[in-house]
This record gives C-alpha cells, structure tokens and sequence, in this order.
C-alpha cells in the first residue's frame, strides 16, 4: 500500500496578511527562519520544527 498524501490550505498572499494565517507547521517555519541569523538550509529548519 502506498502513503496516503495530504494537503494543507494556504491562504493566497495579499497586503497586510501575517504569519497568523497560516496552518502551524508554516508559521514554525517562519519563526525559525525569522529568528535565524543568516541563511538556512532546509535540513537546518526541519530539526527545529520537530519534524524528522
């Protein structure tokens, strides 16, 4: 049997949207890359979201 696949909606952007609308596991990522002080690779973000 194959991985069930899923989706999670993403609001479209448009001036004055913040981080609150997006669905949690995003808004981790924003705050990890925000707080960061340079550049970060993707495999440097998934550790610090809790993600394997």
């Amino acid at each position: 049997m194959g991985a069930e696949v899923g989706a999670i909606m993403v609001p479209h952007w448009r001036e004055g949207l913040s981080a609150d609308v997006l669905p949690d596991v995003y808004r981790d990522i924003v705050e990890v890359v925000a707080d960061a002080p340079g550049l970060m690779q993707a495999k440097q973000i998934v550790p610090r979201i809790g993600r394997g």
